[in-house]
This record gives C-alpha cells, sequence and structure tokens, in this order.
C-alpha cells in the first residue's frame, strides 16, 4: 500500500499534490457490529456492518468500495447463508469507497438464523 506519498487527485478544483496517508499498525483494525432482531418464533432479522480503518480500511475500499458485481454480490450472499443461514441477501449498502476522509462503512443486510420460544 503506498503510504506518505505524494499524488495527484484528477477533480475538478484539484490545484496540487496530496499526501498519501500513513498507517501505524495499531490504527489497523475492522469494526463489526451485528444487529440481531429476534422474532418470538421464526427467522431472526440480522443486519452485519463494518467499519475500517488503516490497511484494512483499503482492502475493504478495493472490495466493497465500488459498484456492485454479479461476482461480489454471489460472494455476498455465500457469506450471509453461510455465518446467518440468510436464503437471500435483500440489502447491501456502503459508504463511499472514494471518501477518504472518512472509515468505510459496508452493509449487509436480512441473514435469517432461527429462534424458537421456549415454555418455561
Amino acid at each position: 500500500m503506498d503510504q506518505s506519498r505524494q499524488a495527484l487527485i484528477i477533480a475538478e478544483g484539484t490545484t496540487s499534490l496530496t499526501t498519501t496517508p500513513e498507517f501505524n499498525p495499531e490504527e489497523d483494525h475492522r469494526t463489526e457490529v451485528r444487529e440481531v432482531e429476534m422474532a418470538v418464533y421464526g427467522p431472526a432479522h440480522i443486519i452485519e456492518t463494518s467499519f475500517t480503518e488503516g490497511s484494512v480500511d483499503a482492502d475493504y475500499r478495493s472490495g466493497f468500495g465500488e459498484a456492485d458485481t454479479r461476482e461480489k454480490r454471489k460472494n455476498l450472499e455465500n457469506y450471509a447463508r453461510d455465518h446467518y443461514l440468510a436464503k437471500t441477501l435483500s440489502r447491501i449498502e456502503r459508504g463511499d469507497g472514494k471518501d477518504l476522509t472518512k472509515p468505510l462503512r459496508a452493509q449487509t443486510g436480512d441473514g435469517r438464523g432461527q429462534t424458537w420460544q421456549h415454555a418455561n
């Protein structure tokens, strides 16, 4: 990964070179938040949101920061099916992969785990 180098950002209004960020290993991380909405009986609704920083962020931006392709969608659907027993992947949301001022946020939804109500 190119760190602490001069780069020309090709965009309207760009007038000078920009220094690419430099990350320490302590800054490389991914935070995953899973929201699980439990049903009394039947499928639960699961949303997984990932926030990334550092070199992990660069990897996520290359994989998730741009528009979906059939292959990317299929990989995410397989992930949701394998990890959450999802039948379908109802949504994929992501932050702007080109905005380097904010951590990338990627969100998938509608994993379906099974829940049951136990009688006491």
